[in-house]
């Protein structure tokens, strides 16, 4: 990867300035692993709507998803949709049998709600939905990996979409029911769950046209849609401990997600200023309730939306408030912190006009941009900066606690429509963050566990076909659907079984 003497200037300047009480790191302790521990977990991971197709088999009903690219395909920069994808829902058993030869020790998978309760509602169970997962479930155990379940990974039933979706509060209540069936049905088996994947993604995106339900409620909708994940995280929590959690034993997390950021000029107090507040008003805006001290949104978040909502002259916030009760439910509600990490950018402050429409990105009131030697992927904002992880590790640790367990659900190559089997990037990129985590261990951080997104080439939302993601090559042109290992899974392969990064490793083929 090619860094500037420049990006090296700013980083060191960085480390002096971002923090003004305390260092720019402080490990709670100090190893020297040349490999990762022996308990560390690697992964791999997918999402039902990405993967599974059967769209519409054995009573599954429509999500956002399959709605919105059934009416508006122009939304999909390839017009394309999920109907069929890698068939993964015909194609189970071929698929464990291609997690086990990864030889890696978890598999994290979402499950559809509408293949589980075709109404959004729990009053009405799928068997065929219920067979299904609990055949998921078995056949990774019986291959001595652990399944981690994500509750919700954006394919919200179209009927609750059609009450207003995440921007309706009685959804959190309708979280809860649907995640205790969830509970009740697999917790017996499945040890690891994950509330929520990218809840900021979800709620940005779905508010500002670019992610289904594609909506116009930008900065509006948007902090309704993150108000109502996080009462419903804190209630799935709460439920869980109470009613399950000394049956099942089980642990629960969200899965949060974020870039790093570096200031664009080191050495203005305004660009460091920025990346700190965008911090609290991205990463923050759900970690902060969740994993600090205090609870509730950060303070930098709260002054800031209160600011720009009286500027715009609305009669009170456009940031919810909790009550004292939801603080202290929300505060503490987790086992685990699932870290989702691609790429960095460089920040500056923005100018201090507050437009009279109101949006997140003028809330957030920063400009970002990317050097231009960074090394390049196939989707032209993942670039590659390996450091960016470790940063972002210490960062945690240094504003919540190196105490919390750090899972990092995802981390993952963008590959281009062109990409073959031949993936000498993905691996370089994929070496590259997976030895900054390791580096991150032994300065402190608590990383137990590394998931790989993603373990096949599959339908990437707004993206279409138009990306690859997977350490499997999937021919879309092909009925079957065919799975091709790219060199990737061979060097995965051999990270997961060595617990280190070997960067002469040169793959042949798949241990046995």
């Amino acid at each position: 990867m090619m860094i500037t003497a420049y990006f090296w200037l700013f980083t060191l300047s960085f480390y002096c300035h971002l923090f003004v009480t305390s260092s720019r790191h402080k490990p709670i302790s100090t190893h020297n692993y040349s490999a990762f521990p022996d308990e560390f977990k690697f992964g791999v991971g997918t999402s039902a709507y990405q993967n599974e197709g059967a769209w519409n088999t054995s009573g599954k009903s429509p999500n956002i998803w399959d709605f919105s690219t059934h009416n508006q395909p122009e939304k999909i920069l390839d017009r394309s949709n999920a109907d069929i994808t890698c068939d993964g829902y015909n194609k189970l058993e071929e698929d464990i049998e291609l997690i086990a030869q990864l030889k890696v020790h978890c598999y994290r998978f979402s499950v559809s709600w509408t293949r589980l309760f075709p109404m959004g509602y729990v009053t009405t169970v799928n068997p065929d939905g219920v067979r299904y997962y609990n055949k998921v479930i078995d056949l990774v155990l019986a291959k001595n990996i652990t399944p981690m379940i994500t509750m919700y990974h954006w394919d919200l039933p179209q009927s609750l979409q059609n009450l207003g979706g995440w921007a309706n509060p009685k959804l959190a209540n309708i979280f809860v029911e649907y995640a205790d069936r969830l509970f009740a049905l697999f917790g017996d088996r499945v040890k690891v769950w994950t509330t929520f994947n990218e809840p900021s993604h979800i709620c940005k995106n779905a508010y500002n046209g670019f992610s289904a339900p594609y909506l116009s409620e930008d900065g509006i909708g948007t902090y309704l849609c993150g108000h109502t994940l996080l009462r419903a995280h804190g209630k799935t929590y709460r439920l869980y401990q109470r009613k399950y959690k000394k049956t099942q034993g089980g642990s629960i997390g969200i899965a949060a997600e974020t870039d790093w950021y570096e200031p664009l000029n080191a050495s203005s107090v305004a660009d460091r200023r920025s990346v700190r507040d965008y911090m609290e008003m991205n990463f923050g805006w759900f970690v902060h309730p969740i994993y600090s001290k205090t609870g509730d949104y950060s303070p930098v978040m709260r002054k800031r939306i209160d600011f720009v909502s009286r500027a715009q002259n609305f009669t009170h916030s456009r940031l919810p408030r909790f009550t004292k009760q939801e603080i202290k439910e929300i505060r503490g509600s987790y086992d685990y912190l699932g870290l989702n990490h691609y790429t960095t950018f460089l920040l500056t402050a923005a100018g201090q006009n507050v437009p009279a429409t109101p949006s997140y990105a003028s809330d957030a009131n920063v400009l970002l941009s990317q050097d231009r030697l960074w090394e390049l992927t196939g989707w032209e904002n993942f670039v590659v900066v390996p450091e960016g992880i470790r940063y972002l590790l210490h960062y945690i640790g240094q504003r919540y606690g190196y105490d919390i367990p750090i899972s990092i659900t995802e981390n993952g190559y963008a590959g281009a429509a062109s990409e073959d089997i031949n993936d000498d990037n993905r691996i370089k990129y994929m070496n590259g963050y997976i030895q900054q985590v390791l580096q991150a261990i032994n300065e402190g951080s608590n990383v137990v566990s590394y998931i790989y997104w993603t373990l096949m080439d599959n339908f990437e939302w707004s993206r279409g076909y138009t990306l690859k993601f997977g350490l499997y090559h999937v021919d879309f042109l092909s009925a079957n659907r065919t799975r091709t290992p790219k060199k990737s899974a061979k060097v995965f392969q051999n990270i997961v079984v060595t617990k280190q990064v070997d960067n002469t490793f040169d793959p042949v083929e798949f241990v046995h």
